[in-house]
């Protein structure tokens, strides 16, 4: 044993005098005709070319397999084996990294025991330590990467400042995290400069002048997310969240040509917060729901639970009670007595259930099968107030009778009264004369 170790060490103190030694010195072109073996005496299964490549690369003791091309590549690699480092000072600090491929200049300069790395342009890469699985494409891409793995760089300083973050995609030019952030997880960033914060997190594009429009089915997006076809989004609960940077938010709903067909959204102030849609045709506040549960059809300051523009209300108590006020009304004309009458006779009231609620009876009339005083245009709904109306002129029509007939007997019972007075005087005379 101490033989073995003595003559380790005679070769580590050696091995550098020994491997530095001139073999070939051409001076001028030179034509090599078959095979050339390129390779340390200690070692005939790596290849080294250029000055200081490899040159403490120990074979027995586990370091075989590599190509080093450039000066100083693999320069410090004592057990690292199947590596391949192409470009100057290239895999400078491995040490015991396997499988790893560095190609330009200082490319995974500082990697000591991170394995299977593909790191490709000048200073990829280049603070990488024991960081594994990495994929670094472009100049100075994952340059401060120490101990990150299993990451996705590609573009000039793509993932830049990463340098402890795993699972990483970074593509295009200084895409990646954010400044002062390095160890973020399964984050991806794609774009010109485009920027990530948080782990899980996915960014399309940088930001302010750097941000891009993202079509989905369409080669000229307008808007930052642009989608031809339709959507589906699940989730267990909430679908989706709509945030403006403000207190108040909407979304516009456009026409094809880009005209807009309506607007939802939710106003929130100190004094006001409540949800509306709009159309164009319509102004602001077509539909309006409060903060209180109000609901405002064409009113933006609804003081009912339901209420319309035109002062028509359901009460807090759940009665409809119709708009009626003089101001909202023309062409006022009185309603005959004749016509209520007429009416009434050729009202039909049934018994019935709707279609869509079997298990419940009702009392009214057929829309169809009502005269056209109290019809409406599409006779398919009614009024209640029509037949009310047409009630009231009725029954005014009989109060007005019963009135006339209580005064026809009033006198009746008078004359009566003064025939049965005249009668008895008459009486008492004829008693009188016998």
């Amino acid at each position: 044993m101490r033989i073995q170790v003595l003559f380790i060490f005679f070769v580590l103190s050696n091995y550098n005098s020994i491997s530095q030694q001139n073999h070939l010195d051409v001076e001028g072109h030179t034509k090599i005709r078959g095979n050339i073996d390129i390779n340390h005496a200690f070692d005939t299964t790596s290849v080294y070319i250029g000055r200081n490549a490899g040159v403490n690369n120990i074979a027995f003791l586990g370091a075989d397999l590599n190509t080093f091309v450039g000066s100083n590549s693999g320069n410090k690699n004592l057990q690292g084996l199947n590596n391949s480092f192409f470009g100057a000072t290239a895999g400078y600090f491995n040490l015991s990294g396997s499988r790893n491929s560095f190609f330009g200049s200082y490319a995974g300069y500082g990697n000591t025991m991170g394995s299977q790395n593909s790191f490709f342009g000048s200073l990829a890469g280049y603070e990488n330590v024991t960081g594994t699985n990495n994929s670094f494409f472009g100049k100075s891409a994952g340059f401060e990467n120490t101990t990150g793995s299993d990451n996705s760089f590609f573009g000039l300083e793509a993932g830049y400042y990463n340098a402890m973050g795993t699972r990483n995609t970074f593509i295009g030019k200084e895409a990646g995290s954010a400044s002062g952030i390095d160890s973020l997880d399964r984050s991806i960033a794609i774009g010109h400069k485009a920027k990530v914060a948080c782990s899980h997190c996915a960014v399309i594009g940088g930001t302010e002048d750097e941000s891009v429009n993202v079509g989905i089915g369409t080669t000229t997006p307008f808007k930052r997310l642009d989608v031809i076809g339709e959507m589906i989004i699940r989730d267990s609960s909430k679908i989706a969240t709509f945030q403006s940077a403000n207190a108040n938010s909407f979304i516009e709903i456009e026409t094809n040509g880009g005209t807009t067909g309506a607007t939802v959204g939710y106003f929130d102030d100190s004094s006001d917060k409540y949800f509306f849609i709009d159309t164009p045709e319509g102004g602001f506040g077509e539909l309006v729901v409060l903060a209180n549960g109000n609901v405002g059809i064409g009113k933006i300051d609804p003081g009912h639970p339901i209420e319309m523009a035109s002062g028509a209300h359901v009460t807090a108590g759940g009665a409809w009670t119709n708009a009626s006020s003089r101001v909202l009304k023309e062409n006022i004309c009185v309603l005959t007595v004749e016509e209520a009458i007429s009416t009434i006779a050729e009202l039909n009231p049934v018994k019935f259930n709707y279609k869509t609620q079997k298990d419940e009876e009702y009392i009214g009339f057929i829309a169809e099968d009502v005269p056209d005083l109290v019809a409406t245009q599409d006779r398919k709904s009614l009024s209640p107030m029509d037949i009310a109306a047409v009630l009231s002129k009725v029954v005014q029509n009989q109060q007005l009778k019963l009135g006339q007939q209580d005064a026809e007997i009033m006198k009746i019972k008078k004359e009566m009264e003064e025939l049965k007075s005249l009668l008895k005087e008459v009486m008492v005379l004829h008693v009188h004369e016998n």
